[in-house]
């Protein structure tokens, strides 16, 4: 206790200071570490959602997009967006599928209502895609759009 009550007021203002100057540096590269994972993340996959018209008229104004389709062979053969690359989701090879596509094109992805293709999101973000438009109602959505069909 004694220690205490030697010390000159202006050593303790110091040390007060010093330890501010620690915590807040400390408080600062946190915040810079948070926004380079925020910044990495969003390089990384910004999900796009349309309906099926909006996924037609990316189309029509990008003809780069590639329409990912994950349903089943059998579901395909059913009819399927003209142009259309497959991969089957529940196949067993999906990322082996996935793997010879080129990560950094536009992919308008979809399967029969949606759920198939919201739970590949995740695998082909893991995998280094970058631009993704997810075709919410999927091809049940296009069809109660009315828009048009290829038969295999």
């Amino acid at each position: 206790m004694t220690f205490f009550l030697n010390v000159h007021p202006k050593a303790v203002v110091i040390a007060a200071l010093a330890g501010t100057c620690l915590m807040l540096s400390a408080c600062s590269a946190a915040q810079t570490e948070a926004k380079t994972n925020s910044a990495e993340a969003a390089q990384r996959l910004q999900v796009k959602h349309v309906d099926a018209q909006g996924a037609q008229a990316l189309l029509l104004a990008n003809p780069d997009a590639v329409v990912l389709d994950v349903r089943t062979p059998k579901e395909i053969e059913d009819g399927h967006i003209q142009g259309a690359v497959f991969a089957d989701f529940l196949g067993g090879n999906f990322r082996e599928n996935v793997s010879q596509l080129d990560k950094s094109a536009p992919y308008i992805i979809h399967c029969k209502g949606g759920g198939r293709s919201t739970k590949a999101l995740s695998i082909l973000e893991t995998m280094g895609f970058t631009n993704i438009t997810h075709m919410d109602g999927g091809l049940d959505g296009w069809k109660r759009a009315d828009l048009p069909l290829t038969r295999p």
